[in-house]
């Protein structure tokens, strides 16, 4: 009968540690010994603010406003080039934490570039966009 009642709860400890954060208070006599053991369940809440989509990040650089977004993203990004020289190329590249290319291509003129990464999994990227004027970087969450 205990063996059941162990096993049960065990499940639902399980169960829980999957949907929340949890973490294991001890408690101690005056020798030092360790006599009880705790597991309490940390609630969390997402805020309204993660709800709303991020304003895009937007910068000035030389002639050209460059904006990327959504970050993080779920799927794909998109960058927007505004401002430039309609014959100017430029060319993006996305690489992952370890240094090696996942995508890249090259854009003539402004307008939106979608960036499909749809097929990347969870983590941090790095977007880097040459120009004319230079290069510029950005840390990229895909969640």
């Amino acid at each position: 009968m205990y063996f059941r009642i162990y096993v049960i709860g065990l499940f639902l400890a399980v169960s829980l540690a999957a949907t929340a954060q949890q973490r294991v208070e001890y408690g101690y006599d005056r020798a030092g010994n360790r006599i009880t053991r705790q597991v309490v369940t940390i609630a969390t809440q997402k805020s309204a603010e993660f709800n709303e989509p991020e304003e895009p990040v937007e910068q000035e650089f030389g002639q050209r406003t460059i904006r990327v977004y959504p970050n993080p993203t779920r799927g794909n990004l998109s960058i927007d080039v505004q401002g430039g020289s309609n014959d100017e190329v430029y060319r993006y590249m996305l690489f992952d934490m370890q240094g090696k290319q996942l995508l890249g291509a090259e854009r003539r003129g402004n307008g939106n570039t979608p960036v499909e990464m749809g097929a990347c999994p969870a983590g941090y990227y790095i977007l880097i966009i040459n120009t004319a004027d230079g290069k510029i970087e950005y840390k990229i969450v895909k969640e």
